[in-house]
């Protein structure tokens, strides 16, 4: 039994060594895509960097190499579909966000093929997003259009009952003079 919670114990080591990581990487991750796009902290950046690099250190001590590629991987990918909100419309503005990550680090680089990449990526995107827009228009199209229909088949519909109810009035009717 020793063995299995000595087990334990490094998962659990592994585990908080990676959670310390984890949040010096979203800043820093987080601030240089800022500052790639004109805003973000500049200054902020070496020092992030350091902080970084020392608690992949420190992870290194705890589990005796650097985090994975995988591990590394989960903590900064950015996937609209994995939202609990998804729909249509988050997966198109996925798209977008993923084609113009894309194309700012390419054009970073001056890699002109994977800029191209990632502006196609933005262009279908935002294709997604006309066709979401066109379905929404549509539905509500169709239900203004249903409920207006309605609307005057039940006005044709009280119009007719009224018609009605007046001609079987004058047929109740009497002439004058009969008895």
């Amino acid at each position: 039994m020793k063995l299995v919670s000595e087990n334990s114990e490094a998962e659990v080591a592994k585990q908080r060594a990676l959670d310390d990581l984890r949040w010096p990487l979203l800043e820093l991750a987080a601030n240089l895509v800022r500052v790639v796009r004109g805003a973000g902290r500049a200054y902020e950046l070496l020092p992030q960097m350091a902080k970084v690099i020392e608690r992949a250190e420190d992870y290194r001590s705890v589990v005796g190499y650097y985090p994975s590629d995988y591990e590394i991987s989960e903590i900064l990918s950015v996937r609209y579909w994995d939202l609990p909100h998804e729909d249509d419309m988050s997966r198109a503005v996925g798209k977008i966000v993923q084609g113009a990550l894309q194309s700012a680090a390419s054009t970073l680089v001056n890699q002109s093929t994977q800029q191209a990449a990632g502006d196609s990526e933005i262009f279908e995107g935002i294709r997604w997003v006309e066709e979401v827009r066109a379905a929404d228009r549509a539905r509500h199209t169709e239900s203004f259009t249903d409920r207006q229909a309605r609307e005057k088949a039940e006005a044709e519909m009280d119009l007719r009952a009224e018609m009605l109810g007046r001609a079987k009035m004058i047929a109740k009717r009497k002439p004058k003079g009969s008895k």
